[in-house]
């Protein structure tokens, strides 16, 4: 989810990274939910703020592919159940049902995607060139 930055209106921060002691980059200062020895607390941390959704995608992918807490969940990106867990027992949450939320996103956009799939083909075939019920490219 992105989060407010001063700046731009947004940080870009699309993992929701929180800025540890040694980020040295720009941050943003966000309410947010933590679970503490299993209770909702709300609280005001400091998360990483980027300039683009690129950069949050380039920091995700360094921090679970440098970090040796996130080890098992490097290599099952094939499998969503397996990395959600592998990123929750290495700490990246404290929800204790991060995973499980994770893989029932994935599994809604899944079954978004078989639905819709016919629908996407035939609107890919639409006119664009304006029109009420045509598809406009920008």
């Amino acid at each position: 989810r992105a989060v407010p930055n001063h700046s731009s209106g947004s940080s870009f921060n699309l993992f929701g990274i929180k800025a540890g002691s040694g980020w040295e980059g720009a941050t943003a200062n966000v309410p947010t939910l933590e679970f503490e020895e299993g209770v909702a607390v709300r609280k005001v941390e400091r998360f990483r703020a980027y300039d683009s959704p690129a950069d949050s995608f380039n920091d995700y992918a360094r921090l679970i592919g440098n970090n040796p807490r996130y080890e098992n969940a490097r290599g099952a990106g094939g499998d969503v159940a397996t990395f959600a867990s592998a990123l929750q027992e290495g700490g990246y949450a404290t929800d204790p049902h991060y995973a499980q939320k994770i893989v029932a996103v994935a599994d809604e956009v899944r079954a978004l995607t078989n639905s819709s799939d016919a629908s996407l083909k035939f609107a890919s075939a639409a006119p664009t060139n304006g029109g009420s019920g045509g598809l406009r490219r920008f």
